[in-house]
């Protein structure tokens, strides 16, 4: 803006100079005209500016909604990926402990098998033992008959 001039005119007889005053005004109403464009440029500048502030105004807010959304998307797709996350490790503890639960029942059930076969083996080598020597007391005891001698055949088929 322009310095306030102090404007000073010269005194004739009857007042002021009229040409002065008149091309003083003609100066007053040229900056005038002028400080009016300029507002009016400015004023335009404002409204554009204002209508681009709410342009990208808008713009920010709809991207802002945006990453909302895709942020609670986000959160609730990592929600249910730990569910399910959680849901597969627990289903596999199940499995594994029933997994190893019946190898041990199975264990068990061979380990009981192998007892009894072993238990039934010595018992059955305990009898077999018992048997032999019963049959060994009895070969033992066992005498043949005495066999007749065959000389007396003999004479008779001589003569």
């Amino acid at each position: 803006m322009a310095k306030k001039e102090e404007t000073r005119f010269r005194i004739i007889k009857k007042g002021y100079s009229r040409f002065e005053v008149d091309a003083t005004l003609k100066n007053v109403e040229s900056q005038i005209e002028q400080y009016k464009k300029q507002l009016e440029e400015y004023e335009n500048k404002i409204q554009q500016l204002n209508e681009e502030l709410d342009v990208v105004t808008r713009r920010y807010k709809t991207l802002l909604n945006a990453i909302e959304i895709k942020e609670k998307a986000a959160d609730e797709m990592t929600r249910l990926a730990l569910q399910e996350a959680n849901d597969v490790i627990g289903s596999a503890q199940k499995n594994a402990d029933s997994i190893v639960e019946e190898a041990l029942l199975q264990a068990r059930i061979i380990l009981t098998d192998l007892y009894k076969i072993s238990d039934g083996a010595q018992t059955m080598k305990s009898d077999m033992k018992r048997q032999l020597e019963e049959m060994g007391d009895k070969l033992d005891e066992f005498e043949p008959n005495e066999v007749p001698k065959v000389d007396w055949y003999k004479e008779k088929i001589e003569d």
